[in-house]
């Protein structure tokens, strides 16, 4: 799989959640099916340019994906081990708002990091076990 599709099909994935807050019920309701019947292809057909279609006929959508796309997220949030076994794990950013459960991964120091589909701000990253509230 390129890593291009790769990459529209776990923007997509992630937004599957917040669609009806992004276009309301009636039409997220078709789309989110639509999408899902995309989604389930994707082994057997290249999809990606489907998915783009589809959001893009969507304003709030299509902006959230332009600016997801931007970034090089990835589905795995460990990269392969390395020798000697120690693990590297990538940076997790997540919704500041209270209640919101949006995440995103990103591979690197520096990629772009999308808002969030819901609340549209900047997602903050997530404290590392190591770095909890201090008690």
């Amino acid at each position: 799989m390129s890593t291009h599709r790769s990459r529209v099909l776990y923007a997509t994935r992630k937004l599957l959640p917040y669609l009806t807050a992004l276009v309301g019920e009636e039409t997220s309701h078709s789309l989110r099916a639509r999408l899902r019947e995309l989604l389930q292809k994707r082994q057997a057909q290249a999809v990606d340019n489907l998915v783009i279609d589809l959001l893009s006929d969507h304003p709030p959508l299509r902006s959230w994906l332009n600016q997801a796309l931007q970034g090089d997220p990835f589905t795995e949030q460990r990269y392969t081990s390395l020798p000697g076994g120690r693990q590297v794990t990538a940076r997790t950013w997540v919704c500041p708002q209270a209640g919101c459960n949006f995440s995103w991964h990103i591979p690197k120091k520096g990629a772009p990091i999308p808002p969030c589909p819901l609340h549209q701000g900047p997602l903050i990253p997530k404290p590392k076990p190591s770095e909890g509230s201090p008690s």
